[in-house]
């Protein structure tokens, strides 16, 4: 059975509801993975080119490299995350599985217990957006998510979840 689509920011497939981030401007992800792929090439080339030049491979430059790789990844991140970028939220009888998946690679899963949870829209941004993040929460937990969606696609998202959990 295919899952029932109700807009191109969210699908819900019995319990278990997708919210997919809307893909960023062509310019902004060009700019996000040409800066990942410098962070990734600069380092090791000029390690290279030292290397090359009798230079020695210092300790220095091997903590150069991990600090630079550590940023990389961040931003590799950040740049599959606005073109891949997928949460699914999926509704036991009392818990909640949250994950992030950023095309290539899944965040790790988190398990909520929320008994008798409840949905609220927090806005983002200007009013003039009118986009908004999707609360899920009860006395203890709560869930947030990232993806910025449209107030009446929330709301109607909202409807839809209370069917699920009912």
């Amino acid at each position: 059975m295919l899952p029932y689509t109700c807009s191109k920011q969210y699908e819900i497939d019995k319990n278990k509801v997708i919210l997919r981030v809307k893909r960023s401007p062509f310019f902004v992800r060009f700019s996000l993975y040409s800066i990942t792929f410098l962070l990734f090439f600069l380092p090791i080339s000029s390690v290279i080119y030292s290397i090359q030049n009798g230079g020695e491979l210092k300790f220095l430059m091997i903590v150069m490299i991990g600090f630079f790789g550590l940023i990389c990844f961040y931003m590799l991140r950040v740049s599959l995350w606005n073109t891949y970028g997928i949460e699914v939220l999926h509704f036991d009888k009392d818990k909640i599985t949250y994950s992030a998946d950023y095309g290539w690679f899944k965040d790790g899963t988190k398990d909520y217990e929320i008994k008798a949870p409840e949905l609220e829209i927090k806005q983002i941004g200007y009013e003039n957006d009118s986009k908004g993040v999707l609360l899920i929460f009860d006395s203890k937990n709560y869930i947030e998510t990232v993806t910025q969606i449209p107030i009446k696609e929330l709301e109607s998202l909202i409807l839809e979840i209370q069917h699920i959990i009912k």
